[in-house]
């Protein structure tokens, strides 16, 4: 099999620094040959793994995706509730720090994340009442 090179992969190959697969692959635009055969390896292994463990799914009768969305949206409910706690926290002690600040900016940042927090519960009480609207 012919191996195209330049003058310096030639070079390379003729004192043993490069072997005719890595030139190869430098000339496919791989070139680190470990790199590529490790993602060889593991797409293979991946690949395989797919094959040999299928898994059968079979599509939930009736309302089968409505619990799991609710499922989804409690937890994200519960954590945007403490990404909502945590922001606020870190917002109160900024202005707190702040020379010439306030009490009433305090209130505004409780008022902000309120409605920030909130807006996770009236979303769906939206889109429920819209649906009840158009049906």
């Amino acid at each position: 099999m012919k191996v195209v090179m330049n003058h310096t992969q030639y070079l390379e190959w003729k004192y043993g620094s490069k072997t005719t697969l890595d030139i190869k692959l430098e000339n496919l635009g791989i070139e680190d040959s470990k790199t590529f055969e490790k993602q060889i390896v593991i797409g293979l292994a991946v690949g395989l793994f797919i094959i040999y463990h299928p898994c059968i799914v079979y599509a939930a009768s009736g309302d089968g995706i409505d619990p799991l969305g609710e499922k989804f949206l409690g937890y994200l409910r519960k954590g945007g509730r403490w990404v909502a706690i945590i922001c606020a926290s870190i917002e109160i002690i900024r202005s707190g720090m702040k020379k010439g600040s306030s009490a009433s900016e305090i209130g505004q940042i409780l008022i902000k994340y309120s409605l920030l927090y909130g807006s996770l519960y009236i979303i769906t009480w939206i889109f429920d009442e819209i649906e009840r609207a158009l049906s």
